[in-house]
């Protein structure tokens, strides 16, 4: 299944993202190519937080879920990364 190629051209990568909703038809499909995840907006006090939503069953999640830095509650740019 093949999403349709009319529409907005996608501004947000997906790539790595998958709806996790079990009675989507496009659960846990990672591939930018097919599933049917687009963005929706950005929030967060310190970093903004890329938030996505599946166009196939609504679900809204953020870009950080299953992620070491879900739960991330200080500015990305605060962290020494070694």
């Amino acid at each position: 299944m093949v999403k349709e190629l009319g529409g907005r051209k996608k501004t947000v990568d997906t790539e790595s993202q998958a709806c996790d909703n079990p009675d989507c038809r496009h659960v846990n499909v990672r591939n930018a190519n097919i599933h049917a995840l687009a963005g929706n907006g950005a929030r967060g006090e310190t970093d903004d937080i890329q938030r996505l939503i599946c166009l196939a069953c609504g679900r809204r999640f953020s870009a950080r879920r299953d992620t070491g830095l879900k739960d991330l509650k200080r500015p990305r740019s605060g962290l020494n990364w070694r």
